[in-house]
C-alpha cells in the first residue's frame, strides 16, 4: 500500500532537482523502518515536467519514481495530472526549489497517524522558510507582512475563518488526504493553492497548520525577481476577488494593508500624524528582525508592492482581460 505520494512539478533540468531528492532520500533514509511497516513501497515520488528528460540513476531501487511529461502547462494544471497519477492515501505537494529537512517526514507520518480518521481534517501545511537570506529581499520572504509564504511558529487548526488572522497553506508545503480530490481539483493559472485551499475551508473541512513541519525553500534574491513574483501574484487579484468575493483572506489583506493606506494619506496631507502607523510598523519589524535597516527596508518595499507593483500588474491583467472579450466578439 503507498502511503504517501510526493508531487513536484518543474521546468527546469534535472539536476536542478538534485538538492530536492537529496532532502527526500534522507529523509527516507531516517524513517525507513516506519515505512517498511506500512509497506516496502509506502511512498513514491511522481515529477511531472514541461519536457522528457532522463529519470535520475541512482534513486528507483530506493523508491518509486516516476517522471511524467506534460508539456508547457500551468502548475496547477502540472499538479492535477500528479494527483491523478498518485496511488497515495496522503499526496505531499513541494516545490522544485526546496529542500527537506531531516526528520520532516518523521513529522509527517506522525501527523497522519492523527488525523487519518479525523473526516473533517483534509491535511497538513506548515512553514516555508528561506535556505539562506543573503539579500535583503530573500529575508523579507521570511517575516514580511505581504509574504506569500507562510511562516508562523505555531499551531494552529485553520478552518476558513480564521483565514483573517493566519497566512493560508501553500503548495510548496502542503500534504492533503488524496479523497479531498474526489471533489476539487487546482485550477489553471495563478494562485491554485489559495483557490484550493479557500473551497476547502469554505466546505467544512480544516488544515492543520504545523510549525514543525518545515521546508526551506530558494526565495528571489535580486529585485529584478522579487519585483516579478510579486506582478505574477497580483495578476490573479482581479480573478480572486470575482471568484471568491469578499472573503477572509481578502479581510486579512485589507487589514493588513490598512496601515499603510493611512500612512499615505496624512504623508499626502502633510500632517505629522503619518508617523502614528509608520512607528507601528517599524516596531513590528524590528521585532520580527532586530535590525533597523532591516525594519526600514521591508517597509519600503511594502510600499513598493502595495503602491507600485500590485497597481501595475492588476491594471495590466484588467485590461488584458477586456482585451479577450472585445476580440472574441469580433
Amino acid at each position: 500500500m503507498t502511503l504517501i505520494s510526493i508531487v513536484v512539478p518543474f521546468n527546469k533540468g534535472m539536476e536542478d532537482l538534485k538538492p530536492l531528492i537529496d532532502s527526500i532520500m534522507a529523509n527516507i533514509d531516517i524513517c525507513n523502518d516506519i515505512l517498511k511497516k506500512v509497506d516496502n513501497n509506502a511512498l513514491e515520488v511522481i515529477l511531472v515536467s514541461e519536457r522528457k528528460l532522463p529519470l535520475p540513476t541512482d534513486v528507483p531501487l530506493k523508491i518509486n519514481f516516476f517522471l511524467l511529461t506534460c508539456g508547457k502547462i500551468s502548475v496547477g494544471a502540472a499538479r492535477n495530472i500528479g494527483v491523478r497519477k498518485a496511488k497515495g492515501s496522503f499526496i505531499y505537494f513541494v516545490d522544485s526549489d526546496c529542500i527537506i529537512p531531516n526528520n520532516t517526514f518523521k513529522t509527517m507520518i506522525s501527523h497522519i497517524v492523527s488525523i487519518k480518521d479525523d473526516p473533517t481534517i483534509a491535511g497538513v501545511g506548515g512553514p516555508v522558510i528561506g535556505i539562506t537570506t543573503n539579500s535583503t529581499f530573500e529575508k523579507y520572504y521570511n517575516c514580511g507582512l505581504f509574504s506569500p509564504f507562510p511562516t508562523m511558529m505555531k499551531r494552529v487548526e485553520l478552518n476558513y475563518l480564521k483565514l483573517t488572522l493566519c497566512h493560508h497553506p501553500v503548495t510548496a508545503n502542503l500534504l492533503l488526504k488524496k479523497e479531498i480530490f474526489n471533489n476539487y481539483e487546482f485550477i489553471d493559472g495563478v494562485g491554485e493553492d489559495l483557490d484550493l485551499v479557500l473551497r476547502v475551508l469554505r466546505d467544512g473541512k480544516k488544515i492543520i497548520y504545523s510549525p514543525n513541519l518545515v521546508v526551506y525553500h530558494r526565495h528571489r534574491k535580486t529585485l529584478k525577481d522579487f519585483l516579478k513574483h510579486f506582478s505574477r501574484l497580483a495578476t490573479y487579484y482581479p480573478e480572486f476577488v470575482k471568484k471568491h468575493k469578499l472573503n477572509p483572506v481578502m479581510i486579512r489583506r485589507l487589514i493588513v494593508v490598512a496601515p499603510y493606506i493611512i500612512f499615505m494619506y496624512f504623508l499626502i496631507l502633510n500632517t505629522p500624524l503619518f508617523l502614528i502607523p509608520l512607528i507601528g510598523i517599524l516596531i513590528h519589524y524590528y521585532y520580527k528582525t532586530k535590525s533597523i535597516k532591516y525594519s526600514i527596508s521591508f517597509f519600503l518595499l511594502d510600499l513598493l508592492i502595495q503602491f507600485a507593483v500590485v497597481p501595475c500588474a492588476v491594471t495590466k491583467e484588467v485590461i488584458r482581460s477586456l482585451w479577450r472579450k472585445m476580440t472574441k466578439r469580433h
